[in-house]
């Protein structure tokens, strides 16, 4: 009976540690299909885990937040072509900006807002509720390519007509883990009497 009841113990453990084992390879944390010898993929996981929640420019704050921008939008926003056909030709639409030899996602996004927001004593004069900024950034795969989609939001216009903007920056990188700007697109937020909206991306409020 004694060795019946050991073996039954031996039995029980054995299946325990099976099943503790599976549970934790089911459960790892999903690192949305990185592998360890991708090095592109790592620099932009490196990127990612690197930004601040927030920081400040002209003396106001700027925030980080990943669902600012909806995943539907995102989706129908990345739908805008890269290329274009011109006659005979197909030719990849060029940013109208550039990124600067060795800036880092995060340092474009800085220097671009310095550059397109109001001097700070022009937003002195308007409360913190106007002019709010918010920054998202998601990860991009694009023709196996990795990078990082950059949305840069600014609401609240003190304006009838534009209640907002917003800007997406597609950032790849390359393999020797340099970064370089592949396309920009500008959407507006347009206010109408009774109604306000997100006009189609590269296109002015009507």
């Amino acid at each position: 009976m004694y060795v019946m009841s050991t073996r039954a113990v031996s039995t029980i453990a054995t299946l325990l540690l099976v099943v503790g084992t599976s549970a934790l390879v089911v459960c790892r944390p999903d690192r949305e299909g990185v592998e360890s010898n991708d090095g592109e993929s790592e620099a932009v996981e490196e990127e990612l885990a690197r930004l601040p929640h927030e920081f400040a420019i002209h003396g106001r704050t700027i925030v980080f937040d990943g669902e600012s921008v909806e995943a539907e939008s995102r989706d129908k926003y990345s739908q805008l072509p890269y290329e274009v056909e011109i006659g005979n030709e197909t030719r990849r639409v060029a940013a109208d900006i550039a990124m600067e030899s060795g800036e880092a996602p995060i340092e474009f996004i800085e220097r671009f807002l310095e550059g397109g927001m109001p001097p700070e004593e022009e937003l002195d004069m308007y409360p913190e509720t106007m002019y709010q900024y918010t920054v998202s950034l998601h990860r991009m795969e694009r023709n196996s390519t990795a990078g990082i989609s950059a949305y840069v939001r600014s609401m609240n216009f003190p304006d009838d007509a534009v209640g907002g903007n917003e800007h997406r920056f597609d950032i790849t990188v390359t393999a020797d883990h340099t970064w370089s700007l592949l396309w920009h697109g500008e959407r507006m937020y347009c206010r109408r009497p009774g109604r306000e909206f997100w006009q189609p991306a590269d296109q002015l409020c009507p």
